[in-house]
């Protein structure tokens, strides 16, 4: 579903840990981890923030642009 280098966006706000990202901020993901309970993503977004997702996380709060 989710691959390196496809654009993306976010359909809710995320609270992170560390920064709040908006609805609308676009991004793309920059790396693709496989662990042990499940994958995680990380993504680049256009204002210069990188964080990284789990799978779940992203099915519920990111749309793929291509």
């Amino acid at each position: 579903m989710f691959r390196k280098g496809l654009q993306v966006v976010l359909n809710q706000p995320i609270e992170g840990k560390k920064d709040r990202f908006e609805q609308g901020l676009k991004g793309t993901i920059v790396e693709e981890f496989d662990l042990p309970h499940g994958k995680s993503y990380r993504v680049q977004f256009v204002d210069g923030r990188v964080a990284r997702f789990p799978e779940e996380l992203m099915k519920q709060a990111v749309d793929v642009l291509e």
